[in-house]
């Protein structure tokens, strides 16, 4: 013999998916809109921070009295890193105006949403009033004001009631 025969590699061909396992691989997915796809819009001690594909940008205006103008002009522009982002605003914090600084933290709160659990920016347009239908004696259909609120999560589009809403600290960067 001259040479050695080729062996032959016995390969594992793979067992073909049912269609029920296809289709239940999907459903187990997280809804369309929600954090893990790439957006949010946040507080950080009183600085509105966006998140889009893990690139963060802030989103308002700074309204802090006393916020140093020249970190100010480092935060224009975007940031990959959270930890840099982190510590340039608090670096701007430690000359700042504490009795506004509360104040615009108290403003600008984070809540978690209790059906798809992300964490947001409360925001004063997602809040509805809960209206109460009653009919006068004409007939006529009349809506009175219960003093309830509902918060419209903006990645799940669930309603909640203001009362129920699970606030979380500003404390982190996500």
């Amino acid at each position: 013999m001259l040479f050695k025969t080729p062996q032959f590699k016995l390969q594992r061909v793979p067992s073909r998916k049912s269609r029920e396992r296809r289709e239940d691989r999907y459903s187990d997915t997280t809804p369309e809109y929600s954090t893990r796809n790439g957006f949010a819009v946040y507080a950080y001690k009183g600085v509105v921070i966006e998140k889009r594909m893990n690139v963060y940008y802030i989103g308002r205006r700074i309204q802090i009295k006393g916020f140093p103008e020249d970190v100010m002009m480092r935060l224009n522009g975007t940031f990959t890193a959270a930890s840099i982002l982190k510590e340039l605003i608090d670096l701007g914090l430690e000359s700042v105006d504490e009795k506004r600084h509360i104040e615009v933290r108290g403003r600008l709160k984070n809540w978690k949403c209790p059906h798809c659990e992300t964490i947001t920016l409360l925001d004063a347009k997602h809040k509805h009033v809960v209206w109460r239908y009653i009919r006068n004696e004409w007939g006529d259909e009349e809506r009175q004001d219960t003093g309830k609120r509902r918060l419209k999560c903006h990645y799940c589009f669930e309603e909640t009631l203001l009362d129920d809403v699970e606030y979380v600290s500003d404390e982190t960067v996500f």
